[in-house]
């Protein structure tokens, strides 16, 4: 049974509030969709587009260094694409989208029934795209067919058009609160590239652009018809050229702060919004699906159409079905274990995931999904004597002596991941919630600390030899998640315990705060509901806290995938280090130490390089430009590829008298930047930051030749 045919049956008979109506009303549609495998065309109603169900997945959103170095030498400027950057994971569950774009018939049948008004004016002009009236959708300044796209609609348009085709599938007025909507921009990417990585959907060869898409070479200075050009692997067309397609995002000139989830970026309704995929009018160079556009809610031009998604709401719970395999795992006293693998497609690392004593191993879902959606396999397991698995629990009993060991049990776990096909043995992430999964997956990484690269810890605690493990585990990445309205506590205070003994640099401490913590009630272990819960306790968090199972994915895709055994190094984890290298002799000293850890791992940090930079930077401003050099050199040595190092380093020599290294390093940094083959640095790429850098070498060569 779906999860929408139990909530039909659950909500049958309530009638009284105007959500749970539109649910009901919703619920045969909803699982009509929901039931349909990636791939399956299908449409709502008669007067409703046709739609495709696109498959779960992960996306790299943006371009790369080398795709926008390409486009700037085929006539974009690099500032209108430093928006495409950074480019980041997201991760995606099944949806649907359009088929096509929204056709002029389709939209003229919302027109004839509501007498939507078509507009005071519709952008036009030969490229100035100034407002003039008498043109609209029925009228843009050339012949269409019915089966054009539609344009000369504003996103309020399209938004409209959207609440009139909810309120037909729903069997009510015209609303927003339905399964149709406009795409995210990262549903509209994901979509748009189709599983593929290149420049283009169809590859990276500019030469093939006429063959798959409508834009200025080709175009007639004209839309034309749906589907005339070849569809992309999802089975869509047009997602490049045509028109250009209104998203729901608000837009933002950076990826750093956008969801990973697949969602909407929404900052309020004044912004701009994103539109994608370029149009008939354009250069082949922007039919690439990384391509960002944004106008204001209420523009119309001649060029501007929209595609619709719509919301598979059994989406993720089928996508569960589809990709777990329940698993039983005998321990030796013929105890049966009961676990969830959810296989990658490919060959990869693999998660190990524990739960807290009042909850299961189900708790972990959707994070075991995402994992899984981005290649890596991920087990969850129930312990003994929890959830679905048998036997019984005696390990908190002080009076008792256990039969068996939960790290025994844990064991078992852990083999059966590393020996399952296409598992990259080596590189395992382990996860824990609670005091229960805190403790297993710290033992889990304390006994297999050779091939477990990654940990990440949820509200709980450990024993003393756990604390001795984090103590010399002094390049194992860790994050730490801890809430003050947890309703167990001093576990607060237990996370910053871990914490502050974790030796490592690449530790992270993820910290909600409220104004007051929960008052002490009762031990979570021995928690038999004598505790309400507020959601602020181990995996309950993934639910009050939105982005929480995102950051975990990205934590894991970084430390295991990206980058196997590494994460970023964090301040507040390095405040030792930073602390000794203001010490006299103290920058000598973690050259050293630096030196000396990467003989073994060339990979290996002990600090930010935006961090250490400042300080440097501190030494310039109080004129001490010795020691500015002195760390400074430092950082290079710690970020060698960074054009930020190499420029500060720069004006640090230029200041003590060093020209010739001066100029050494201010010529390094130009040629890092020509290349774009590495980011500017560690902690920024974007454009704006990039012309800093570069200026900043110019003005040095500059006062270098003045000083001739």
């Amino acid at each position: 049974m779906s999860t929408s045919t139990i909530l039909c049956q659950n909500l049958s008979g309530n009638r009284q509030m105007r959500i749970l109506l539109l649910v009901v009303l919703s619920c045969g549609v909803a699982n009509a969709a929901s039931e349909r495998a990636p791939g399956t065309v299908f449409r709502d109603c008669k007067d409703c587009p046709e739609m495709v169900v696109i498959p779960a997945g992960t996306l790299t959103m943006g371009s790369s260094a080398a795709e926008k170095s390409w486009a700037v030498n085929h006539g974009a400027t690099a500032d209108a694409l430093a928006d495409e950057a950074p480019q980041h994971e997201a991760w995606l569950r099944s949806f649907a989208l359009g088929k096509n774009d929204v056709t002029r018939g389709e939209y003229a049948a919302f027109v004839r029934e509501t007498s939507y008004p078509a507009g005071e004016g519709c952008g036009r002009d030969g490229g100035k795209w100034l407002k003039q009236s008498g043109v609209s959708w029925q009228k843009p300044g050339f012949k269409q067919t019915e089966r054009d796209p539609v344009v000369c609609v504003s996103w309020q348009d399209a938004r409209a058009y959207v609440a009139w085709l909810n309120g037909k599938v729903l069997r009510s007025a015209s609303t927003s609160e339905g399964p149709y909507r406009l795409p995210s921009e990262a549903e509209w990417e994901y979509a748009a590239r189709a599983g593929t990585t290149t420049r283009f959907w169809w590859g990276d060869d500019e030469a093939d652009a006429a063959s798959h898409a409508w834009y200025k070479a080709n175009s007639g200075e004209r839309t034309h018809p749906v589907g005339s050009k070849p569809a992309n692997a999802f089975g869509l067309y047009d997602m490049a050229g045509n028109v250009w397609q209104w998203t729901e995002d608000c837009y933002t000139d950076s990826y750093r702060y956008v969801p990973t989830d697949g969602s909407a970026n929404e900052t309020g309704n004044g912004c701009l919004r994103v539109d994608r995929g370029s149009s008939w009018f354009y250069p082949s160079w922007l039919l690439r699906p990384a391509t960002r556009e944004r106008n204001p809610a209420d523009y119309r031009d001649m060029i501007m159409g929209f595609r619709l998604a719509r919301t598979l709401e059994s989406a993720p719970r089928a996508e569960l079905l589809s990709v777990a395999r329940a698993v039983d795992l005998k321990t030796p006293d013929g105890t049966l274990l009961k676990a969830s693998y959810f296989a990658a497609a490919k060959p990869g690392p693999g998660v190990l995931l524990f739960h807290q004593s009042n909850r299961t191993r189900k708790e972990w879902n959707d994070v075991a999904v995402r994992l899984a959606a981005a290649g890596i396999n991920t087990l969850t397991v129930d312990n003994r004597a929890y959830g679905d698995s048998g036997g019984t629990d005696d390990s908190w009993n002080k009076e008792k002596r256990p039969k068996h060991s939960r790290a025994d049990d844990n064991d078992i776990a852990y083999q059966y991941l590393v020996s399952q096909p296409g598992v990259t043995r080596e590189v395992i992430g382990v996860g824990g919630a609670g005091a229960l999964g805190v403790l297993s997956a710290v033992e889990a990484a304390r006994r297999h600390a050779a091939e477990v690269k990654s940990l990440v810890l949820l509200s709980g605690e450990t024993l003393k030899d756990g604390i001795e493990f984090l103590k010399h585990a002094s390049q194992l990445p860790e994050l730490f998640v801890v809430a003050d309205d947890d309703e167990y506590p001093p576990t607060v205070e237990a996370m910053e315990l871990l914490y502050i003994n974790a030796s490592s640099p690449m530790k992270r401490l993820v910290h909600y705060s409220t104004s007051e913590e929960a008052p002490w009630i009762w031990y979570e272990p021995f928690d038999i509901g004598r505790v309400p819960a507020t959601g602020g306790h181990g995996t309950d968090l993934l639910g009050s806290h939105p982005e929480l199972p995102g950051i975990i994915h990205d934590w894991f895709v970084t430390t295991l995938v990206k980058t196997p055994g590494h994460a970023p190094v964090d301040t507040l984890a390095s405040a030792q280090v930073i602390s000794q290298l203001q010490m006299p002799g103290g920058v000598a000293e973690v050259t050293q130490r630096l030196t000396e850890l990467r003989k073994n791992d060339p990979m290996a940090q002990l600090f930010p390089e935006i961090t250490v930079s400042i300080i440097g930077q501190d030494h310039m401003r109080a004129g001490e430009t010795r020691l500015a050099v002195e760390v400074l050199q430092l950082v290079l040595l710690a970020y060698p590829d960074s054009a930020d190092a190499h420029e500060s380093l720069a004006e640090a020599y230029l200041a003590d008298g060093q020209k010739d290294l001066a100029r050494q390093h201010a010529a390094k940094t130009l040629a890092l930047l020509d290349a774009r083959t590495v980011p500017a640095s560690s902690w920024s790429d974007t454009e704006p930051r990039r012309g800093e850098i570069r200026q900043g070498a110019q003005d040095v060569l500059e006062k270098l030749s003045a000083a001739r």
